[in-house]
């Protein structure tokens, strides 16, 4: 009998997910699990679970910000520059605001073009960018949307799933901390986000922004969304334990990082809570 656990997705586009439930899914057999929740969000958008339900962090995601400039270099964006971006009040990238911070990089004199992103990807970046004035829709935006916009259009710039950038291998921009330290998506970083956290009762939680000099800023949580009483509580819990130990090898390999230890040790807790 195969075991359904809905896997959704805060933050990160819910489309890189797929790969994981489908990996675990064929190395714990007897499950399979069903993936839902595009364009949910953080914070005060996360749902509560549902009646009945229970939601537990199974991996950490990350949103980059992927551009398409013909030039050597690693872009670096602040907050700032991207909150002026994203509201149209920077309309080229030779703009001395953007070369302020990248002093090495020959930045061309062409059109900013921000392209259309997921939603949820896009309300990570506004709720980063809320003390800025977040992610209006002002700037000039492409017609296409994603990965193929960005690979296409010199000058776009677009806030998508880490994982599928790196996929697709876009450039993607080293964004500013909460310490001040640029940093990339990458397995250490995003997983630094979600270090020392304390999850609270319903494990609604927002890492954007977290602290400590190689924490990235634009990093969210992967939920496992299962009955809190389900029929078969204990291969529930022998599932979910698997993913969350043994099953975190698969997620750097599909671009997504492992939970850091003390959030682990937090979900065992959680799991033990379980009952027929």
């Amino acid at each position: 009998m195969l075991l359904l656990i809905a896997l959704i997705l805060h933050g990160p586009c819910a489309a890189s997910l797929q790969p994981l439930a489908q990996s675990w899914s064929l190395e714990h057999k007897g499950f399979e699990c069903a993936r839902e929740g595009t364009g949910l969000s953080l914070t005060d958008e996360i749902p509560p679970a549902r009646d009945g339900m229970m939601q537990l962090p199974i991996a950490v995601g990350a949103v980059a910000l992927a551009y398409n400039l013909l030039v050597a270099g690693d872009l670096r964006l602040t907050p700032e520059l991207l909150a002026a971006l994203y509201q149209g009040k920077i309309a080229r990238w030779s703009d001395s605001r953007i070369a302020a911070q990248n002093p090495d990089m020959k930045l061309p004199d062409v059109p900013v073009t921000i392209v259309r992103e997921d939603a949820a990807a896009l309300e990570l970046l506004d709720l980063w960018l809320t003390p800025y004035g977040g992610a209006g829709p002002r700037a000039t935006r492409s017609k296409d949307s994603g990965v193929a916009a960005v690979a296409r259009v010199e000058g776009s710039l677009g806030a998508i799933d880490a994982a599928v950038a790196r996929r697709a291998s876009l450039y993607i921009a080293s964004l500013r901390n909460h310490d001040g330290f640029f940093v990339q998506p990458n397995m250490h970083s995003v997983t630094r986000a979600a270090v020392g956290l304390r999850l609270p009762a319903d494990s609604r939680v927002s890492i954007v922004n977290a602290s400590g000099a190689d924490s990235y800023p634009l990093a969210a949580f992967a939920y496992a969304l299962i009955p809190s009483q389900p029929e078969n509580a204990a291969a529930v819990m022998d599932y979910l334990r698997w993913a969350i130990h043994d099953g975190q090898r698969w997620l750097v390999p599909l671009g997504w990082a492992p939970l850091p230890g003390l959030v682990v040790l937090l979900v065992d807790e959680r799991l033990g809570t379980i009952r027929n």
